[in-house]
């Protein structure tokens, strides 16, 4: 029964994740957490796992996915801004006209 109280939790944590990022950052969010339960959970358990032989490529590890996490953020944040900048938010339905930048007339923006 804990099993199960875990999976719900675990599942509802990852909707509101979703909903209020993007399912990349709720992998990366899993991600981290995995590793972090690796990190901190082995060594407590007396080196049951030989956590001592890979402590540095697992550190590294984490770092890495912690740096990609950043890069992504900051690239999504960049291109919103890009994209408001040159009015490129406009969202194109069956009915709409095509904007400038899907019919090939894209006045560059600075």
């Amino acid at each position: 029964y804990i099993m199960v109280a875990v999976m719900v939790a675990h599942g509802w944590a990852a909707g509101l994740i979703t909903r209020e990022f993007s399912t990349v950052i709720r992998s990366v969010v899993q991600t981290l957490a995995l590793l972090s339960t690796w990190l901190i959970g082995d060594p407590l358990q007396d080196n049951h796992l030989d956590f001592l032989q890979r402590c540095v490529p697992s550190w590294l590890l984490y770092m890495i996915v912690i740096m990609a996490a950043l890069i992504f953020q900051t690239g999504r944040v960049n291109l919103k801004v890009i994209r408001k900048a040159c009015d490129l938010s406009v969202e194109v339905t069956a009915t709409s006209p095509k904007p400038a930048y899907l019919t090939g007339h894209l006045t560059v923006c600075y």
